[in-house]
């Protein structure tokens, strides 16, 4: 049985996701980076129909992925997005896994805002190798 993250991956077609979510495609499908920590000046990012990979800084990934970076959503909510872009009914979910879900979510949001707060107080000799 192939998994709700499968389905979605397996049925969005990427090429048309990138230009709905307002990435500037070129006629060879290439465009800026979406990741946020790569600002390259040039399009480096080539987009395939089933991924995407950055020649500049070697990010790739499926349409999940795409969406998380462009949108800044978790992992839940991009591929609830996309499942509903595609029509593809989203499995119920019990009380219990939606507990746990929140508390997971609780902890990445904790750890983000640690690591934020490490990477603000780093000096320039910090990261000198």
């Amino acid at each position: 049985m192939t998994g709700i993250f499968e389905r979605v991956k397996e049925r969005v077609e990427l090429i048309a996701l990138a230009a709905d979510l307002g990435l500037a495609l070129s006629g060879s499908n290439m465009t800026h980076c979406p990741d946020p920590a790569h600002a390259d000046k040039n399009p480096s990012c080539k987009i395939y129909s089933d991924g995407f990979y950055c020649y500049g800084c070697g990010r790739r990934g499926s349409a999940i992925d795409l969406v998380m970076m462009v949108r800044g959503w978790d992992l839940l909510t991009s591929a609830r997005w996309l499942a509903d872009r595609a029509g593809i009914p989203w499995p119920e979910q019990t009380e219990e896994a939606r507990q746990e879900y929140e508390k997971r979510l609780d902890r990445q949001q904790e750890l983000q805002k640690r690591l934020a707060a490490w990477a603000r107080n780093l000096r320039p000799e910090d990261l000198e190798y």
